[in-house]
């Protein structure tokens, strides 16, 4: 088995919007992205590494103007549900929206 079971995209979106954020999500979930996190002026987006296709991805980027570059890392596998309940974020208002990857309980997608 491979230590990386995710791929981590980062969108840096110039000027940052929810309002893009949120429809780049909706468009990302599709491909099959399935958890977000949003740290302005950057949306974090994770897909299991065997759904990963970058072609795809930037099909999806191009119809953004507000999109100034993205980064796509690999991420090793992890407990998030031990993370998340870790984590000083958790139950925080700070502005900052965390929905961890391999966490169905706790990750939305968009409508």
């Amino acid at each position: 088995m491979n230590s990386f079971e995710y791929i981590e995209v980062s969108v840096r979106l110039e000027p940052f919007s929810e309002e893009t954020a949120e429809m780049l999500m909706a468009e990302l979930a599709e491909l099959p992205y399935d958890s977000f996190v949003t740290e302005e002026p950057v949306l974090k987006a994770y897909i299991p590494l065997s759904e990963y296709r970058p072609g795809d991805l930037k099909v999806v980027l191009s119809g953004y103007p507000d999109v100034a570059g993205f980064e796509a890392v690999p991420i090793q596998g992890q407990n998030w549900n031990k993370e998340w309940e870790r984590s000083p974020a958790r139950g925080s208002t700070s502005g900052s929206t965390r929905k961890w990857p391999s966490a169905p309980a706790r990750t939305t997608r968009p409508t």
